[in-house]
C-alpha cells in the first residue's frame, strides 16, 4: 500500500505526494510503517520535493527517523553481550556514551532553537515531536543496556542518560507547542 502508485498522478507514490504537498503527518505515518525503502530514489525524490517547497518538517522527520533506525541496529548488535567486568573497558564504554550524549544534545539544542522556523507551518510540530519521542525510546534502551553491561560505571551512565532524556523532553515540548 505504501508504495502503491496513484493512477491520476502518474508514477507518484503516496510518499512523494505527501511530501510535495507538505503533509507532515502522512509522511510520518508512511515512514512509521517501516515499508518505505529508505535508500530508494523514491525517498530522495520525496525529500527533494519537500525541501524545494520549503517543508522543513518533512526533512527533519526523515533525519530523525534515520537516527532511530541506526540506534535500533545498535540495540540489536548489543543483544546477548555478556557483562563487561574490566574497569578499563567500562571506562571506554562510558567515555563513548558521554560523547554520544554530547553530540545528540548539540543536535537537539539546535533543533530546539530552530523550532520557530516551523511555527508558521500548521500542524508541523506534533509529527516532529513524535520522532523525538521515538528517539527517546531507543536511547533509553541503549542506556539501560549499557548500564547493565557496565555495572562499574552505572552511576555515570545513568547520569548521562538522564541528561540526554531531559534534553529530549525539552525538544518534545518545544515541538508539541507548535500545534496551536
Amino acid at each position: 500500500m505504501v508504495n502503491q502508485l496513484i493512477e491520476d498522478k502518474g508514477q507518484w507514490t503516496l510518499l512523494c505526494l505527501a511530501a510535495e504537498n507538505g503533509h507532515e503527518m502522512v509522511v510520518k505515518l508512511l515512514l512509521d510503517t517501516g515499508k518505505v525503502n529508505l535508500h530508494r530514489e523514491e525517498l530522495q525524490t520525496a525529500l527533494w520535493l519537500a525541501e524545494r517547497k520549503g517543508y522543513k518538517a518533512i526533512v527533519i522527520i526523515k533525519g530523525n527517523t534515520d537516527i532511530v533506525l541506526t540506534a535500533t541496529v545498535l540495540i540489536s548488535q548489543l543483544e546477548g553481550t555478556a557483562p563487561i567486568t574490566e574497569v578499563a573497558e567500562c571506562t571506554l564504554v562510558f567515555d563513548s556514551f558521554r560523547e554520544f550524549v554530547r553530540v545528540n544534545q548539540a543536535y537537539l539544542n539546535i533543533m530546539i532553537g530552530k523550532a520557530g522556523i516551523l511555527s508558521r507551518t500548521p500542524l508541523a510540530g506534533p509529527p516532529v515531536a513524535s520522532t523525538f519521542k521515538e528517539m527517546e525510546k531507543v536511547y533509553d534502551t541503549i542506556s539501560i543496556t549499557l548500564i547493565n553491561l557496565c555495572g562499574s560505571r552505572a552511576t555515570g551512565l545513568t547520569s548521562e542518560a538522564n541528561s540526554l532524556g531531559n534534553t529530549l523532553d525539552l525538544a518534545v515540548k518545544q515541538y508539541e507547542g507548535l500545534s496551536a
